[in-house]
């Protein structure tokens, strides 16, 4: 072999060295630029307005309080500008042919004398001292159709249900939701917030459980029943600045209109961006996103968007016209 063939092989040899390394390079630098961020990020919406954090229903059990001592109620209320909701026994009128009559258990002219001027809605407390958990269903159903009858001879149209003692079984739940009550107040020990049961045969009910503790909890939605020291109890409350406060009622069309938000998000993890879509958004909306990387900015058309952090996650406070939204993310805290 020739110096000359052997020079041409080294030539062909560097040659093809140097075009491995433009290849690597060249694929480094591809992949590099098309790589892909793992991004977990979640979206939900909060039923608490604004920057409360927790919720409060004042109620009323009317069978345990005098008339004066729902005066003092009624006053602290109307003082506080603060809605409540009444809950009112049925109990036996006569024994008729075609079953039980009821009439509300207390005078209504009276109670509402004594309620007077304050914000307030009656509803139905059960068949009085009833264990509706004995019950079967057929009898729980015909008892809640005939107290709503009983309202309604008063001109009381009732959508809310607290049982007797809270004594109740999944019966209770399924005569409430036939007989189209809006919520049912059923106590917990592990739920917060208002929740639809589950249907017998999949998906779920449209009635809403409202979860009741004897405690105050510091992230949820707390039913406090008022008595004669009710100006003590609201004003404790009203000073919390993290309490939005609403009637059951209230809170029910909150949860309700949360519920009915359409939203979509597409996120392009390469630009580290997320394109929200949204619809029937009311103004106040309160839009929660939690991610493991850091939200920089939120843009809507031409205007930017203000949120802010509370604990792990960011809150953004939405107007009824914001239906397209950019997330502008990052991988590490913005400045």
């Amino acid at each position: 072999m020739t110096a000359k063939n052997i020079g041409k092989r080294r030539t062909n040899k560097t040659l093809l060295v140097v075009l491995f390394t433009i290849f690597i390079i060249a694929t480094v630098f591809f992949l590099w630029n098309n790589r892909t961020t793992t991004a977990n990020i979640t979206l939900d919406f909060s039923i608490f307005p604004g920057d409360s954090t927790r919720g409060v229903a004042f109620a009323v059990y009317a069978p345990y309080l005098t008339l004066s001592e729902i005066r003092k109620v009624s006053k602290a209320a109307l003082q506080y500008e603060i809605p409540f909701t009444v809950f009112v026994v049925a109990q036996p009128e006569s024994e008729i042919d075609d079953g039980l009559s009821m009439e509300p258990s207390v005078d209504l002219d009276g109670l509402k004398t004594a309620l007077g001027e304050s914000e307030y809605t009656i509803q139905d407390a059960g068949y009085v001292d009833t264990p509706y958990a004995d019950l079967q269903y057929q009898s729980q159903e015909d008892l809640l159709g005939q107290s709503r009858k009983a309202y309604r001879k008063q001109g009381i149209t009732v959508d809310g249900f607290f049982p007797p003692a809270f004594s109740y079984s999944y019966d209770t739940i399924l005569a409430a939701e036939n007989m189209k009550y809006d919520y049912i107040i059923l106590p917990s020990n592990n739920e917060s917030l208002p929740l639809h049961p589950r249907a017998a045969f999949g998906g779920k009910m449209n009635i809403l459980i409202f979860p009741y503790r004897d405690q105050l909890v510091e992230d949820g939605l707390n039913i406090v029943f008022l008595d004669g020291n009710a100006a003590e109890t609201i004003e404790r409350i009203v000073s919390e600045e993290s309490f939005a406060i609403m009637s059951l009622e209230g809170w029910s069309e909150q949860a309700r209109a949360i519920e009915s938000i359409g939203a979509t998000m597409i996120t392009d993890t390469r630009d580290l961006t997320s394109q929200v879509s949204l619809s029937d958004l009311k103004n106040g909306t309160k839009m929660v996103l939690e991610s493991d990387l850091f939200l920089s900015s939120i843009t809507s058309g031409n205007q930017t968007v203000d949120f802010f952090l509370e604990g792990t996650h960011y809150v953004v406070l939405l107007e009824e016209d914001m239906d397209n939204l950019i997330l502008n993310w990052s991988l590490e805290k913005y400045k």
